[in-house]
């Protein structure tokens, strides 16, 4: 939308620029096909899927073209430790092992941004932030 300004000086055009609210459909409880989620997300009118990165890279070249073919974003989830609840037992550097390894693999489907569940007890989710960002910044160009 442009908007026009007049002043004495004479008139200057400008462009508003709104923000958008996307909203996106969580893997997490979701029990059949990621074909079935991406359906879900079109028939509610969502823009995306959060989730995790398949480990396979045939299920994830699958999802990356589910992705591409029904035009959604995706939002990429790491968790360390195990699952969404992280094993207590478990010292810091093996949750970074398991960050270090799952972002690659996030990166592969092109995700608008990497929300990483990183064990909370050892404070790494500074460390795994400043990982993630040096990463993205050398797989991504920055505009």
């Amino acid at each position: 939308m442009a908007g026009l300004i007049v002043t004495p000086g004479g008139a200057q055009t400008f462009e508003f620029t709104f923000m958008r609210l996307k909203l996106f459909k969580t893997l997490w409880g979701h029990t059949t096909s990621f074909e079935d989620a991406a359906r879900q997300v079109i028939d509610a009118g969502f823009d995306g899927i959060e989730g995790p990165s398949p480990e396979s890279k045939t299920d994830r070249q699958v999802h990356r073209k589910i992705l591409s073919d029904h035009g959604l974003d995706y939002i990429a989830e790491i968790t360390t430790g195990g699952s969404y609840v992280p094993d207590a037992g478990l010292n810091p550097a093996a949750h970074f092992d398991t960050f270090e390894r799952k972002l690659p693999l996030a990166l592969e489907l092109d995700p608008l941004f990497v929300n990483c569940l990183a064990e909370a007890i050892f404070g790494l989710s500074v460390t795994t932030s400043v990982f993630c960002r040096e990463q993205w910044s050398s797989q991504h160009e920055t505009v």
